[in-house]
């Protein structure tokens, strides 16, 4: 791959963030407490979180659907029955910060109120320390593009 002088190449890896509570029940502290997990992903290649929990928990449960999926009822019955069924009281429900956006139906939301469901967000690492030349071109480009200036505020 051949870089034309204006063009900049960029590595990153995703770096997987603290869980963050989805519904009410859900608290940061009790997580770490947990030892089962229910996987609710839409998502094209769930492999990367699969193995990511299943380094922290001792067993993952995967309800996996298309890329894209628009949840429905049926599915979140389905994960719930299943959560239920678990003996266990160390167990929790984790989705992705993608997936959490399609389970704001309210219908979707009161099937699972009551239940400790968290998100699991993502981050990016810069390779080879790039981050700061990264930002540096952002910035360049906003002061560069008046019109796009609302977006870039000055540092303190």
């Amino acid at each position: 791959m051949l870089l034309l002088p204006h063009q900049n190449l960029f590595f990153t890896s995703i770096v997987y963030q603290d869980f963050r509570p989805f519904t009410l029940l859900a608290d940061a502290s009790f997580i770490k407490q947990k030892s089962v997990v229910f996987l609710l992903t839409g998502i094209a290649n769930p492999q990367p979180l699969l193995q990511h929990l299943r380094k922290q928990f001792e067993a993952v449960y995967l309800h996996k659907y298309p890329d894209h999926h628009q949840f429905t009822i049926k599915n979140i019955s389905k994960l719930v029955a299943d959560f239920n069924a678990c003996a266990t009281d160390k167990k929790v429900i984790i989705t992705t910060e993608k997936d959490a956006q399609r389970l704001q139906e309210p219908a979707l939301q009161k099937a699972l109120a009551g239940l400790p469901v968290f998100v699991a967000p993502i981050g990016l690492n810069f390779l080879n320390n790039a981050a700061p030349a990264f930002k540096q071109l952002v910035e360049n480009y906003v002061r560069k593009y008046q019109k796009n200036n609302r977006l870039y505020t000055k540092p303190d």
